[in-house]
């Protein structure tokens, strides 16, 4: 088989060490074999080798075959599942998910590949790849707890939205020792959904995790090497000496973004996950075991005098030792053909690198010679920080930024004028955040309005109160006068809270829905 995709897991119990998890393995793999209904092998049929036909998925196409085998000795086991079916190249794609139990320890291994005929000359394209409906079962299990390189695996995206999770982030991500990190910065619906379907299917290969505006530039403080682009993601390698491949929020919006992310590390798991260990445990361990019962009943037949026992008991292990040395010899020619591809590969890699190089160079040098103008700069990148008394810049630019989904009245001016409000630089990150806010909340349909107090705080990282007790009874502080329209104010975002009044900040804003724009009107101290 060409080894296409390879995860592994440690898998335990969260229910207690009574728990049968190798059984629960069992059940999830009959389930997968059996969906849709097709009279595949029950988990009781799992205990013992055997075959079965299956019906085709989708209905149509030839019938799928699976088939499993069992090893078992004194202090490990395994189950090795099977299944394959044509598909249009006429390879064979085959899913191979092998369970294992080598003392106390719960292994599960995801392999998929394919068979392609012998003696073809014809080159054949590799499948599309997707994640294996039985690991979607296992991860939603939550009676077993899975782990990759001591990572716990949910199948679930990690959200970062406060800026005190960022120190744990950064400490994992400089972990050598690691899964690749997908982080992602979504601005809108879809890079939500994004989010979501990459945690689900690259389970195994990666890690994903979300940022907001607040949490990327935080991360990028801590790691100035991760810097995120805006609403769009960056795929973090173990190594942060490495180029991190970045995807701009046009480009992730680009159909097919997690097959790519798929077949990318798919590619390098296989380089990365080596042999099937528990299969291999487990074999050794039946291997081991065969032998010492042969050996006792060589002596017990000696011991009894009973020549043709014995000589059934040696010929017995004489068959399973050349059964041994057929299985090591196919191991070596598949690991030998594995090496082999291997250095190909690393062949390759090796010219390619070298190619990119070169062209980059030669691009180089052509755009400096040409005077060609440099990528444009990003305005959300560009935001000067507010000033003491001087806020009119920051409010053009967060204006202009937003395309107009933002505006500051001239009260917003003179609020920050006057005012003695000390933490410049955390009052603009959150007037940042407002007005990507602004933005994306008003590029969605109107008839698909979230729920605000939810929405702020998830997907922004906002503070965001819609109500006052103080300012709801006071006119003159709730209602501001913008464009020929009255404007309530009365949301705020909380800028420090519980603490001196002198380091409480507000930013007062009012919804405009007819003109799909955030109107502010105060940004400072909070008002009483």
């Amino acid at each position: 088989m060409q080894p296409l995709y390879a995860v592994d897991f440690d898998v335990s119990s969260t229910r207690g060490d009574s728990f049968d998890v190798l059984g629960r393995l069992r059940e999830h793999l009959a389930a997968w074999l059996n969906s849709p209904p097709s009279g595949g092998p029950t988990a009781a049929d799992l205990v013992v080798a055997g075959e079965a036909l299956l019906a085709a998925k989708p209905p149509g196409r030839e019938q799928r075959q699976v088939r499993w085998w069992v090893e078992a000795g004194d202090d490990a086991q395994a189950l090795r599942v099977r299944l394959s079916h044509p598909v249009e190249s006429g390879a064979q794609f085959v899913t191979q998910v092998t369970m294992a139990k080598v003392a106390d320890q719960v292994s599960l291994r995801v392999m998929m590949g394919q068979e392609i005929p012998s003696g073809w000359l014809a080159p054949i394209q590799d499948p599309s790849l997707y994640r294996p409906n039985v690991l979607g079962r296992v991860c939603g299990d939550e009676a077993l707890g899975l782990r990759t390189l001591s990572q716990l695996v949910t199948g679930r995206f990690e959200p970062i939205r406060q800026s005190e999770q960022v120190a744990v982030l950064a400490e994992s991500l400089a972990a050598p020792t690691r899964l690749p990190t997908l982080l992602l910065q979504p601005r809108d619906e879809s890079a939500w959904q994004l989010a979501r379907r990459a945690s689900s299917q690259l389970v195994g290969l990666a890690q994903v995790v979300t940022l907001n505006y607040a949490t990327s530039r935080a991360l990028s403080r801590e790691l100035p090497e991760l810097q995120v682009p805006d609403g769009g993601a960056l795929l973090v390698w173990p190594d942060l000496r490495l180029s991190h491949p970045r995807y701009s929020r046009p480009e992730i919006r680009l159909e097919g973004m997690v097959e790519h992310w798929m077949r990318t590390l798919a590619e390098l798991s296989v380089l990365a996950r080596g042999s099937d260990r528990g299969w291999d445990a487990a074999r050794q361990s039946a291997r081991a075991t065969a032998a010492r019962r042969a050996a006792a009943q060589v002596e017990e037949a000696r011991r009894l005098g009973d020549a043709a026992a014995e000589r059934a008991a040696l010929e017995q292990r004489v068959r399973e030792l050349e059964e041994s040395v057929s299985e090591w010899e196919g191991l070596a020619v598949s690991e030998a053909a594995r090496a082999d591809e291997n250095i190909s590969k690393a062949a390759d890699a090796a010219k390619f690198e070298e190619d990119a190089t070169r062209w980059r160079k030669l691009y180089e040098q052509e755009r400096a010679s040409s005077g060609s103008p440099s990528a444009p700069v990003d305005p959300w990148e560009s935001i000067p920080d507010l000033q003491k008394g001087v806020s009119a810049p920051t409010y053009r630019a967060l204006e202009e930024a937003s395309e107009g989904r933002i505006v500051f009245t001239p009260n917003a001016e003179r609020s920050w004028k006057s005012d003695q409000y000390r933490f410049h630089e955390e009052m603009t990150e959150q007037l940042v955040l407002l007005a990507k806010a602004a933005a994306d909340l008003y590029e969605q349909s109107p008839t698909s309005m979230p729920y605000l107090d939810e929405w702020f705080s998830t997907q922004h990282g906002l503070k965001v109160a819609t109500s006052d007790l103080t300012i709801k009874k006071n006119p003159r502080m709730r209602y501001a006068t913008y464009g020929g329209a009255q404007h309530d104010t009365l949301p705020h975002v909380k800028v420090r809270d519980g603490v001196a009044h002198s380091d409480c900040g507000r930013i007062h804003f009012a919804l405009d829905p007819d003109n799909r724009r955030f109107v502010v009107d105060h940004v400072g101290v909070k008002k009483y």
